[in-house]
């Protein structure tokens, strides 16, 4: 998290903005290009960098994808968010 947390990326904050959702995800994703994390990392990083309404979206599709078993993966979770 720490290593992570020093290339300080940004939070994403909930609003409806698809172009400042996918800003947002490029960001992250250029982190992890300069990091070496696993799947798992990547998904807990990542949400771990959204707040406000979203962060609730989140647990609530986190929980329903728990319901169906679905893996929770970055590309599952990146698929969701946009």
């Amino acid at each position: 998290m720490d290593r992570f947390l020093r290339n300080r990326p940004p939070t994403f904050k909930g609003k409806f903005d698809p172009d400042g959702a996918q800003e947002w995800l490029d960001e992250i994703e250029r982190i992890f290009r300069d990091m070496t994390s696993t799947d798992p990392q990547k998904v807990r990083l990542a949400t771990h960098m959204l707040a406000g309404d979203v962060e609730h979206w989140w647990r609530n599709i986190r929980q329903r994808m728990e319901a169906a078993g679905t893996p929770i993966t970055w590309m599952a979770s990146r698929n969701e968010f946009l």
